[in-house]
């Protein structure tokens, strides 16, 4: 049985860390402005990332939207790349839990595996230039029916 002073303690870690709020709250606390019902929408330091001056002057990559993903009490905005040929594929940038680095993932949004994720700027652009091939050989093969 809990204590008055343990349910108070728990009570205001829920309100630190915003357990209890909607996820359009905390992403609105974060900055992410106009979030939809899961807390995603658009977030103006997107730019501001080590690796967005890369994807923004790649051909084909669109910045997509930016959401929160809460790791044991913090939470941390994630900006989401989209491939043009094919947008259940993309690259999502932000601070990586663990060691508290930039890293950046490449991952197809139907299912849950990752294609790559690395915290090197110089291995970005090479997978992005393979990536985009391969996107596009899938997409033609796709539109001419084998």
């Amino acid at each position: 049985m809990e204590t008055t002073q343990e349910k108070q303690a728990i009570e205001e870690l829920k309100r630190i860390t915003g357990i209890n709020q909607r996820p359009i709250e905390r992403a609105q606390l974060e900055g992410i402005e106009n979030p939809n019902s899961s807390g995603q929408g658009y977030h103006p330091k997107h730019i501001n990332t080590p690796f967005s001056q890369i994807l923004l002057d790649f051909p084909g990559i669109e910045y997509s939207h930016s959401y929160l993903v809460t790791y044991f009490g913090t939470s941390e905005v994630r900006h989401c790349f989209k491939f043009s040929v094919d947008h259940d594929w993309s690259i999502s940038v932000g601070i990586e839990n663990k060691y508290r680095q930039w890293n950046w993932v490449c991952s197809k949004s139907s299912s849950s595996c990752w294609a790559k994720s690395s915290i090197h700027r110089e291995e970005l652009l090479p997978y992005l230039r393979y990536k985009s091939r391969q996107l596009k050989k899938e997409h033609t093969n796709k539109t001419k029916g084998n």
